[in-house]
């Protein structure tokens, strides 16, 4: 019996271990109740963010579908305010054109001279045909390096949005802005430029090409401040700007024409696929002096050619011959009129002759000397404007 009889160590032992166990159950359904409260309130709030962000995103879509709706808005807005100011320019350019066809004659004015104040010649027009006369309206230059004068000028172009005349002053290195009255305005470069010899315009760069170190520079319209520059190949001898997109280059030693992004980035070169009838005066061989470019295509002007004045599509490929060398001396500038005609200043025959766009002489204007009202002396840069003023620079 007594060793039957448990020991009573062992019955408490077993009974503070009966008590633990229990105090373990207790505390772990405590936990397990603790942790479902805490997982279902987490939950409830994880729902409730879930909504708020769901809202938020339903809003935000709900403007931004409002501002999309706005912009395009804008949008047609935008184009079609573009769409009425080219509408109004093209109003302006017909009753223009209109008015100037009612009109039997329209005076032709303006010629600069670095030397002397005076006016070269004078025109008329009748019918969209120039024939020649005399009259003196203003002159403006000298040969100087004051703000007011020029020594050698070259090219020379014009902007009828604010009627200013742009004139290289090669020797000067500066390019001379004056008004269509023959008021002198600013200067531009100096400092910057290096014997420059033709210029170009777009609506908000000045372009300026410097042959002897073969650069082509970018100033701003507003600044008058250099903003890039770039070397072409060969001695870059004319360029122009079509429609504010690219910039046509063409080199004095090569039959090439760079096109080139506003910004001075190569765009693409154009061979310029021509004829000449003269196999020992190929036009490999000859010299690219002006061009002009139009949306009919690249007009070339050629010197030591036996046509010096040729037309070629805007991919190069010839189309026709213009004019021979039998009505030309020596040139080195021409341009367009507003209605095809083509001036040339004809640089040894001291005259400025008008073509048609088939090649028909239709007059030559000014005559020898350097003093006198209508006299020229090597005449360069040459310009007209919509009302068929020509502005002429002479060398001498």
């Amino acid at each position: 019996m007594a060793a039957e009889r448990e020991n009573p160590e062992l019955t408490i032992l077993r009974k503070h271990i009966d008590l633990t166990t229990n105090g373990i159950d207790t505390l772990f359904d405590f936990a397990h109740n603790q942790l479902e409260q805490l997982r279902v309130r987490l939950h409830r709030e994880l729902e409730s963010i879930f909504v708020t962000f769901k809202d938020r995103i339903e809003n935000r879509e709900s403007e931004l579908q409002q501002l999309k709706a706005a912009l395009l808005r804008n949008q047609q807005e935008l184009k079609a305010n573009a769409l009425a100011e080219d509408l109004q320019k093209v109003c302006s350019i017909l009753e223009e054109r209109i008015k100037q066809k009612e009109e039997t004659k329209h005076n032709i004015p303006m010629f600069l001279n670095r030397c002397h104040y005076k006016l070269e010649d004078f025109c008329t027009i009748e019918e969209h045909r120039y024939t020649s006369g005399r009259q003196t309206v203003w002159s403006w230059g000298g040969d100087a390096s004051s703000h007011n004068k020029l020594s050698y000028p070259n090219g020379l172009a014009l902007d009828e949005n604010t009627e200013e005349i742009f004139i290289v002053d090669k020797v000067n290195n500066r390019i001379q802005v004056c008004s269509f009255r023959g008021e002198h305005l600013r200067s531009i470069g100096n400092a910057g430029l290096d014997n420059p010899v033709r210029i170009a315009l777009s609506r908000d760069s000045i372009y300026i090409s410097q042959r002897e170190n073969a650069l082509i520079n970018c100033f701003n319209r507003g600044t008058s401040q250099c903003i890039q520059r770039t070397r072409v190949q060969y001695s870059p001898s004319d360029l122009k700007c079509y429609n504010n997109l690219f910039v046509y280059v063409c080199e004095y030693n090569s039959p090439k024409i760079q096109m080139l992004h506003p910004d001075l980035a190569d765009y693409k070169t154009i061979k310029l696929q021509a004829r000449d009838f003269d196999r020992d005066r190929q036009i490999d061989n000859s010299h690219t002096e002006s061009l002009e470019v139009t949306e009919n295509g690249i007009w070339v002007l050629f010197s030591d050619c036996v046509h010096p004045l040729q037309c070629f599509s805007l991919n190069g490929e010839f189309i026709k011959i213009i004019i021979s060398e039998d009505k030309i001396e020596r040139a080195f500038y021409f341009c367009l009129d507003t209605v095809g005609n083509i001036l040339v200043s004809d640089y040894d025959a001291n005259r400025i002759k008008v073509f048609s766009s088939d090649g028909e002489i239709l007059a030559t204007i000014g005559r020898d000397g350097q003093v006198g009202s209508g006299e020229i002396c090597h005449p360069q840069g040459i310009g007209v404007t919509r009302r068929f003023n020509i502005v002429v620079v002479d060398w001498k």
